[in-house]
């Protein structure tokens, strides 16, 4: 493969590990272990790349106390993206752990009743993610395919609050998957 963005092997006696970032460890396992480690990274990943995303917006949304910016490119929308698809993923793969079937589903109130958890900090979550983006798509378009706006009025979030409880419902579904 001859492509200046992507390669499957580097040189590091070279020193070509300097310049280029390894996609997935997970691909370097062996194949018995890849699969479960592999999702377990994608999870781990978004989940840290929503962390450091909540770092940079919150700096710039509230850069001293008591002092609030309202800016027109805001990081809200991809971090809430992260959030969500993090959550997501965690409960897919504690239906898959426990062998509850979810099909191609995307819409997570549904997938998450389906793990039969009792938390109302976590049925809190849910819900705002589902009125949020219900299916999956609504925080990655603006409109649907009928071309209807998704945000037609103005949500105000809790950001510190949906980090911290992503994060703990994304360990807790981890860890109630390996038992």
């Amino acid at each position: 493969m001859k492509n200046k963005f992507i390669r499957e092997q580097i040189d590091i006696l070279k020193g070509e590990g300097h310049d280029w970032d390894l996609l997935s460890t997970s691909s370097l396992y062996k194949k018995e272990l890849r699969k479960n480690t592999s999702k377990v990274e994608m999870i781990q990943s978004y989940l840290n790349a929503s962390k450091k995303m909540y770092d940079v917006f919150k700096t710039n949304n509230h850069p001293a106390p008591g002092l609030s910016v309202i800016w027109s490119n805001p990081l809200c929308i991809p971090f809430l993206f992260l959030c969500r698809h993090t959550t997501e993923l965690s409960i897919k793969y504690y239906l898959e752990k426990h062998n509850i079937n979810f099909k191609s589903m995307h819409d997570i109130k549904s997938l998450y009743k389906k793990t039969n958890i009792n938390n109302k900090e976590y049925d809190e979550l849910i819900e705002a993610f589902n009125i949020l983006d219900k299916t999956g798509t609504m925080l990655r378009y603006s409109v649907d395919n009928s071309d209807n706006e998704f945000r037609d009025k103005p949500y105000f979030v809790k950001s510190d609050q949906i980090i911290i409880y992503t994060e703990k419902l994304s360990k807790e579904l981890l860890e109630l998957s390996n038992q």
